[in-house]
């Protein structure tokens, strides 16, 4: 890929980082800016402590499961869940998003792929945004693109994505929305992580026979959320590269608007 969607990505960085610290200056009770989000707390956090909590139980401690934890000690469990949450999320990273990416086609090239051929894995549970572009659609962004980018003949996939994203974060509204689906699917990729992280630890508590009964619904609970989270994080993957494709359309239609209105007016 050509110096033109790296420089233009670069641009996106640089606005973006600008636009943070601005927006952060005006915060006049800030004096510093804070880089936790929602998705911080709650990907990293709770699947950490959801580990956390499976593993004293089963090791007979449930130390952590007790009403009277000193705050002292409440502070060490939330810094270790932080830091094992965190470890879970490249963990999840690593299995649960490349796995899914060769069990099924990468959301890109199923966006890309040609709506006439089969697809590799007929499955709906992902929903519309899994659907490939129709080849009209797609053709109208290989337009465009080969307006902007000299390069565009030699573009893979992947390149038309990275090009496409860094052109449509340029819109605040749309950098916030892809923002938000970005940090939707990790955490259901995150959560989907640990629990397929404690089928096993209960599947061994079961030996226990005091705590057959609860490692069974446990072991049950744990591949239920597996699965679940699993199927929320294709829909919000999925979702997430479809929504920068769609933004790029929808760009292209309101700067014809603008160009048509401003003819109107000037006639």
């Amino acid at each position: 890929m050509g110096d033109s969607c790296v420089e233009a990505k670069l641009s996106d960085t640089t606005s973006a980082r600008s636009g943070y610290l601005a927006s952060a200056k005006d915060e006049g009770s800030m004096k510093f800016s804070v880089p936790f989000t929602n998705y911080d707390f709650y990907a990293y956090l709770v699947s950490g402590l959801a580990v956390l909590v499976a593993w004293d139980w089963a090791l007979g401690t449930a130390e952590l499961l007790r009403a009277d934890i000193p705050w002292p000690k409440v502070l060490v469990i939330g810094v270790l869940a932080y830091v094992l949450g965190e470890i879970i999320a490249s963990l999840s990273g690593f299995v649960i998003e490349n796995l899914s990416s060769h069990l099924f086609r990468h959301p890109k090239d199923e966006l890309w792929a040609d709506e006439n051929q089969k697809k590799k894995y007929k499955i709906r549970w992902f929903g519309r945004y899994y659907q490939p572009l129709t080849n009209r659609v797609r053709a109208i962004i290989d337009s465009k693109l080969g307006r902007s980018f000299p390069e565009f003949g030699e573009m893979s996939i992947g390149d038309r994505y990275e090009c496409v994203y860094a052109i449509v974060r340029r819109d605040s509204d749309t950098a916030a929305r892809l923002e938000e689906s970005r940090n939707q699917y990790a955490l259901a990729r995150n959560i989907s992580m640990a629990a397929l992280l404690n089928i096993p630890v209960f599947a061994i508590a079961y030996l226990d026979i005091e705590k057959r009964g609860d490692a069974e619904l446990l072991f049950g609970l744990s591949l239920l959320i597996f699965g679940g989270m699993w199927l929320r994080f294709m829909k919000f993957y999925s979702t997430f590269y479809a929504q920068a494709f769609r933004a790029y359309l929808a760009d292209g239609a309101d700067s014809n608007r603008k160009q048509t209105s401003a003819g109107l007016v000037e006639t």
